[in-house]
């Protein structure tokens, strides 16, 4: 398992994992390239009456603690069986918590803070730049996504640093989508969106370009207001195609949208299906709120002819 996929988890899989792997996720961040652990205490010395290997204390050599512990950000800490490590509970704080990893070493990052400076970009503990993020914070081991509050592990300038913060439309309001890019809820009239055609699948029997291909060379066209305004790529000799690079635009409700999906052939360009948004009158129209509020839409005739999967997704 690489490290990408252990630690760049939403939030419905890392509540999933188990403590220990998401522990090991954690390590991971802190490891450099040589695979030894960087930025934390030197594991082999003593601060105070803190033993090497203890709970709350430095790690060992090679992220060795004692029976029971963990090495996570570089201190020894029993999991206690919970899905996110480190978490601590701060009653006078609003978002639900605080991070802590303090010891004998004298170290508190809890809430942005180190010694007495408090709320600075770069001091652990911060969402700056953070909001959204289902990682944790690598500095303070604290959260900055809408659910951190109900986990009690936001970092303490959550509130403060991510207002509107949200993860997924579900977040938003009704009348609002969440931005993939900045993680803020916005009027859904407001943002820019991005369309691509995640799948076209092909049921009927034609054999297209004559007997012997019974491929097709699909390419699909989306027509905006009644202008073409994007044309994808061609995909090759398939009955089941899917592309990456997006329509991107504002989506009024007031205009109408349609995709129209083509074979390319030598001899002409040949028609294979054209697909809209049917208004109570069964007439082309705009993209309903609904299916910008879905992020996409199937589009399944139910007669064994083709299958359409559209992704739309606010920027």
């Amino acid at each position: 398992m690489s490290p990408a996929f252990r630690c760049s988890l939403d939030p419905a899989r890392r509540l999933a994992l188990p403590a220990l792997l998401l522990a090991a996720c954690f390590s991971e961040q802190f490891r450099g390239d040589d695979g030894v652990a960087t930025g934390g205490v030197d594991s082999g010395t003593t601060s105070g009456a803190c033993t090497p290997g203890a709970e709350t204390c430095p790690c060992l050599d090679g992220g060795v603690c004692d029976a029971g512990l963990i090495c996570a950000s570089q201190l020894c800490v029993d999991l206690g069986g919970t899905s996110r490590p480190m978490a601590g509970t701060d009653d006078g704080a609003e978002g639900g918590g605080t991070a802590k990893t303090t010891g004998d070493t004298g170290l508190d990052t809890s809430a942005g803070e180190v010694g007495s400076d408090t709320g600075t970009i770069d001091t652990p503990g911060s969402c700056v730049g953070q909001c959204g993020n289902p990682v944790p914070d690598p500095a303070g081991m604290c959260y900055c996504d809408p659910i951190c509050a109900n986990m009690g592990d936001c970092c303490g300038d959550y509130m403060l640093a991510c207002p509107g913060v949200c993860s997924s439309n579900d977040d938003c309001a009704d009348g609002e989508v969440c931005s993939a890019s900045t993680h803020e809820c916005l009027a859904i009239g407001e943002a820019t969106y991005d369309l691509v055609v995640d799948q076209w699948v092909d049921h009927t029997p034609i054999c297209w370009d004559g007997a012997i291909n019974c491929y097709a060379d699909p390419y699909y066209q989306v027509l905006y207001g009644g202008d073409i305004v994007f044309t994808s790529e061609t995909v090759a000799n398939t009955t089941n195609a899917s592309w990456t690079v997006p329509w991107s635009s504002k989506i009024s409700d007031a205009t109408v949208l349609t995709l129209a999906f083509w074979d390319e052939d030598s001899l002409g360009d040949e028609a294979i299906v054209t697909e809209c948004f049917l208004d109570e009158g069964e007439i082309c129209g705009p993209v309903p709120a609904a299916v910008l509020r879905d992020g996409g839409f199937l589009w399944d005739p139910g007669d064994s002819t083709y299958t359409v999967s559209v992704r739309i997704t606010a920027q």
